[in-house]
């Protein structure tokens, strides 16, 4: 508008003498430049013009405002050419009127507004025609705002005509926005009347991004210099592929000015239409000082699966329209920052996504430049879950989420399968967890660190079943060679909860799994534990676990159904070692939990005769070298020493270099009472004192696969016994020679219940025969000798 109010004004000068050298009036043209535009004017090159052949006006060097503060427009050259035959008619009609290099730089008053140009469309009578009227690599340049940097519109280029000064005018121009893209555009306005300036104008970034229309009028006027009418923005968000595109489309009434833009009756579309989105709301931007855009949206219901299904599917992963937000967030070229400071509010009561409903959806985001978008999000999702998180996120190839999260999981099944949904690794993963950790509701608060490859939760709050465990979580996701890698670090007051993990039920996702684990509690109560609840005092777990090795740092257990425990030890592929020590006057708790932990035939033995073997206070050592088979814990190396009920209990084994790198063992317990000492060996003895003391020792050699030789005496209520011969690997089965000698066997006969304790003075024996021991029984043939 400065250009055709500049055009107004020289006209006055190509109706004067044409003959005259205008340098040598430059103060005057200046002075009446000024006055016909209420700005001061400065004309600092060379000012010519002429009659014939073409009458025309060449300034050079122009300046205007500026001085006074408000707006200035600049130009390198200005040319204006003129018809010879409507000037017969008192007429001035320029055929072409040219603006090279021009610069207009808008200001911004004491609070930070930006300061309209004046104009005063009384100085443009309505003779004045123009055929073309153009700019020439013009620049618009805004001042800055605080710290805020000045904004440049560079590259401009208008080509327009208008039948008067006053309208109506069209044309099409391009320009370089702030953003450095390309912007074409047209308008077409009408006749300007009492200060308002109809207009129709569109523009364009390029094919795939932003297209504005504005339908209304610009008011002219200084003091309301602005835009009122319709306004509509519409473009399509390329997927990460540059294949699918999704259309988008705000509409609404646009009141707009340099300070302030209102969008009201705002309407919202993403999508195809008979699939679209669509939300309601207004949005409000401030270019003044503080610069800012601020949006609300609200929509009754937000079909997401009707959006992003595809051809003969009922529904959306969930993961598809994580997807998707981040795919539009690229193409708005959100995650490198928004141009200016951003707000926005949107509500949902339902969004329908992977089959099932979000309610009471709320989202309440904010940008500025250069910083990642700060969000608060809260939802009621599937399995009877409410989600909350605040913080920052961050988008792009590292893209993560930092900030806090509150999760609390009614039906923690039905929450694994809607996020999991169409993502079969992600479900597998999830499963297996959820099999390790079976319980059916479960809670969550930290501050967390989230991406799609790791998880790092700090101020941990866990709840699981009936327990809340303080510390921290870290997961990362396996990339390439790695393995998932998960960290550990809790403690609680009380660990109470309706069964223990269950560590076989991860199966080959806790095999392929890289863990450190660090768990304190100060009591434990284990529901179903066996056949019934265990309670014990505190419990100190740390292990560590990185490809196929296992460390157990410590284990620690206080109370464990009378138990004490304190373990440590290692599993690697060469080498596994196991220290171990049991202070309890029950073990049945105990033993329930090693068979918990490790099934099989010793848990389950331990688990037969935990009472027999009640109370007991060991110290076991074993080590065990070379690769292990079977995963069977067979040790080179083993050192018991200590008291299993009454018995005392000492054994040894080694591999000895002078044995040809064989193992050798040996055993010895003691017990004030024999029936007792054979019940804790799976015999049935009858619960008789006074039936003499029992004895066992025991030497062998061999190794695990193929068994050990040995011999094996024993003193049993006053009968000497010796065997000798060979047992198989693992001590399931024994077999050799045997004797028996006794001068009275009515004590030995009477342990196994075959006469009365009280029964006279029985006969004496020397017997010989064959014994082999399998699965806890003892079979005696080819009996000979003499019982007197």
């Amino acid at each position: 508008m400065l250009a055709v109010l500049l055009i107004a004004v020289l006209t006055t000068a190509l109706v004067g003498p044409y003959f005259i050298d205008w340098s040598q009036h430059r103060a005057e043209v200046e002075r009446q430049l000024s006055i016909a535009l209420g700005r001061p004017v400065a004309v600092r090159g060379s000012i010519k013009a002429a009659l014939l052949p073409t009458p025309y006006l060449k300034l050079g060097d122009l300046a205007v405002g500026g001085a006074d503060g408000g707006a200035k427009l600049s130009c390198k050259e200005v040319r204006l050419e003129l018809a010879l035959a409507p000037l017969a008619h008192g007429e001035i009609h320029f055929t072409d009127a040219v603006f090279e290099r021009p610069q207009i730089e808008l200001q911004r008053g004491g609070d930070g507004a930006i300061q309209p140009p004046r104009l005063d469309l009384k100085v443009a009578p309505e003779s004045v025609g123009l055929d073309t009227v153009a700019l020439r690599d013009a620049t618009i340049v805004v001042a800055g705002a605080g710290d805020s940097p000045s904004i440049t519109i560079n590259g401009l280029y208008l080509d327009a005509q208008a039948d008067s000064l006053r309208g109506p005018f069209k044309g099409k121009g391009r320009a370089v926005g702030p953003s450095g893209a390309a912007v074409a555009f047209r308008f077409v306005t009408g006749v300007a009347k009492r200060g308002a300036l109809p207009i129709k104008f569109t523009a364009d970034l390029g094919a795939s991004t932003p297209h504005a229309e504005f339908d209304g009028a610009l008011n002219l006027g200084a003091a309301a210099f602005g835009y009122s009418g319709a306004a509509l923005f519409s473009g399509v968000l390329v997927g990460a592929d540059g294949a699918a595109s999704t259309p988008w489309r705000v509409s609404g009434d646009l009141a707009a000015n340099l300070d302030v833009a209102k969008l009201q009756k705002l309407e919202a579309r993403l999508g195809e239409d008979e699939r679209a989105l669509t939300m309601e709301g207004s949005a409000e931007a401030h270019f003044g000082a503080s610069p800012r855009l601020s949006v609300t949206l609200s929509a009754k219901e937000l079909n997401v699966d009707a959006l992003l299904r595809e051809k003969g599917e009922e529904f959306a992963p969930p993961k598809r329209a994580y997807r998707t937000l981040v795919d539009i967030l690229a193409s708005a070229g959100i995650e490198h920052g928004p141009p200016l400071p951003v707000a926005l509010k949107m509500d949902a009561p339902g969004i329908i996504l992977g089959g099932d409903t979000l309610n009471d959806a709320a989202l309440d985001a904010s940008a500025t430049p250069g910083a990642p978008i700060t969000i608060g999000v809260q939802a009621l999702a599937p399995g009877r879950s409410r989600l909350a998180a605040s913080g920052d996120i961050e988008f792009g190839p590292a893209g993560h989420f930092t900030g806090a999260l509150d999760a609390r999981v009614g039906d923690v099944d039905r929450l694994r399968d809607w996020i999991s949904e169409g993502d079969d690794d992600l479900h597998a993963r999830l499963a297996a967890i959820v099999a390790v950790l079976p319980y059916r509701t479960a809670s969550l608060a930290a501050d967390v660190d989230l991406s799609e490859t790791s998880l790092v939760a700090r101020d941990l709050t866990l709840g699981l079943a009936r327990s809340t465990l303080k510390g921290a979580i870290a997961w990362t996701r396996a990339i390439g060679a790695d393995r998932d890698r998960l960290f550990v670090d809790l403690k609680t007051d009380s660990l109470d909860l309706d069964a223990l993990p269950n560590l076989a039920a991860g199966g080959d996702y806790l095999h392929a799994l890289d863990l450190s684990l660090a768990l304190e509690a100060g009591a434990i109560h284990i529901a179903r534990f066996g056949e019934g609840p265990v309670d014990s005092g505190s419990l100190a777990l740390k292990l560590a676990k990185n490809g196929d090795e296992v460390t157990l740092d410590h284990l620690a257990i206080a109370d464990l159904g009378g138990a004490t425990i304190d373990a440590n030890g290692a599993l690697k592929p060469n080498e596994r070692w196991l220290s171990v020590d049991v202070d309890a006057q029950r073990l049945r708790e105990f033993a329930l939990l090693v068979r918990r932990v490790a099934p099989g035939g010793l848990g389950q033995a331990l688990v037969d005769r935990a009472g027999a073997l009640s109370p007991a206070r060991l110290t076991v050592n074993a080590r065990s070298s070379g690769v292990a088979k079977d995963n069977v814990f067979a040790p080179d190396s083993l050192s018991i020493r200590g008291l299993v009920g009454a018995t005392r209990v000492t054994a040894k084994l080694d591999r000895a270099a002078d044995a040809g790198g064989k193992l050798v063992a040996s055993v010895s317990f003691e017990a004030p009472e024999v029936s007792p000492l054979l019940r804790q060996f799976g015999l049935q003895a009858s619960p008789v004192a006074g039936l003499g003391r029992g004895s066992i020792s025991l030497r062998a050699q061999g190794d695990w696969s193929s068994g050990f030789d040995g011999e094996a005496t024993a003193s049993l209520a006053g009968a000497d016994v010796a065997w000798h011969g060979h047992g198989l690997g693992g001590g399931d089965i024994a077999g050799g020679a045997m004797t028996l000698k006794a001068a009275n066997t009515t004590p030995l006969l009477a342990v196994f219940g075959i006469v009365a304790p009280d029964a006279s003075s029985g006969p004496s024996a020397d017997l010989s025969g064959d014994m082999n021991w399998s699965s806890g029984e003892v079979r005696l043939s080819h009996l000979k000798g003499a019982a007197n």
